[in-house]
């Protein structure tokens, strides 16, 4: 997450807000796992009038990194200040106009959502961004640590994985303790097993079209719209 240099005048109404919100009302369903959910006009309707009671906008602008979508959600304060989301990556399940909408679809209402703290009820609706078949989560120590097996059946290159974890930490992605032991945070596990269905970045695909390239792809456009950012903020 970014901000602004200061928010001593958006916290305030931003703790006054959320005080006030309540979680929207389910009003969609989804066919396939026949599941209801708070859809974006729901989501929308609720936060909406009490965001401008307390002088705040929303902005969300989708962009592409090639293929996947990326969600940036920018909070606006009528002070001048602000809060930024980290850019949320999605992969549509197919690369065309419908997939790719309803991958912003769900990204925005994701964000929204998590931006003000409310819940949408059932919330499966985001296969349309996600692999047909949902990945089953399995625990991390019932997978035996053997570090050549990747290699042998394609998996990432030992250069991909470094790249991988470059990324993760310019992005955030992921953290170290004070040994210089890192892990991935919660939000890139979620990337790896919704959109990619494996449990680690060794079960990724290697090659130059495998499922390693793609993310390595992605996150390294992810970093460029993150700096590029930067840079207009500070005027570079």
């Amino acid at each position: 997450m970014r901000s602004s240099d200061s928010i001593a005048k958006l916290a305030p109404d931003l703790v006054k807000l959320q005080g006030e919100l309540s979680n929207p009302k389910v009003n969609k369903t989804n066919p396939h796992f026949n599941k209801k959910y708070a859809g974006l006009d729901a989501v929308t309707d609720v936060i909406r009038p009490v965001a401008a009671k307390y002088n705040f906008a929303i902005v969300q602008e989708p962009s592409n990194a090639n293929g996947a979508v990326l969600i940036t959600t920018r909070l606006i304060h009528t002070s001048g200040e602000w809060l930024e989301l980290s850019p949320l990556f999605l992969v549509p399940d197919k690369n065309t106009p419908q997939g790719v909408g309803s991958a912003i679809t769900y990204g925005r209402r994701y964000t929204e959502s998590g931006l003000f703290n409310v819940a949408s009820e059932d919330d499966d609706d985001g296969n349309g961004a996600e692999p047909a078949k949902a990945p089953s989560r399995k625990p991390p120590t019932a997978k035996p640590k053997e570090a050549a097996k990747p290699k042998e059946s394609g998996g990432p290159s030992e250069p991909q994985i470094r790249a991988l974890k470059g990324l993760g930490y310019q992005l955030g992605y992921r953290e170290k303790d004070q040994n210089d032991v890192g892990w991935w945070t919660p939000t890139f596990m979620d990337i790896l097993q919704n959109q990619y269905g494996v449990d680690e970045i060794d079960e990724l695909t290697g090659g130059a079209g495998g499922t390693a390239s793609h993310l390595i792809s992605a996150l390294t456009k992810q970093a460029d719209e993150a700096r590029k950012a930067k840079e207009a903020e500070h005027g570079v």
